[in-house]
């Protein structure tokens, strides 16, 4: 098992979370991502208090970062072979708001770009 580790956007939660259901061979369900919302409150990567939830053949950590900043730490546990598409997801959700935009980009630009 390798452990891959990155920061998403936090608008981009329920979406991250459905990509790394998928890479784990699972389904993303309403139960789990209300577990995911919920058991974010409180948790800091600072001070080592995270979220633990399965999908499917990962172990996904998460905790709130500064709050206010936006963003979301992750620590994904993953079986060898995983890691690459594991660290994928989480580039693009940190990346980008998944609308295709660079999330550094402005909201008011418009949908063309």
């Amino acid at each position: 098992m390798s452990v891959v580790e990155g920061y998403i956007q936090a608008r981009n939660l329920a979406a991250c979370l459905d990509l790394l259901a998928g890479v784990g061979e699972t389904e993303l369900d309403a139960g789990l991502l209300a577990a995911f919302g919920t058991g974010l409150e409180g948790t800091s990567p600072d001070h080592d208090r995270w979220t633990v939830h399965a999908l499917g053949k990962l172990t996904a950590e998460a905790a709130r970062v500064n709050i206010g900043a936006g963003l979301i730490a992750f620590r994904v546990e993953a079986p060898h072979g995983y890691t690459r598409a594991v660290s994928a997801v989480l580039r693009a959700c940190g990346e980008y708001f998944l609308d295709g935009r660079p999330a550094s980009a402005p909201d008011d630009l418009g949908p063309d770009l």
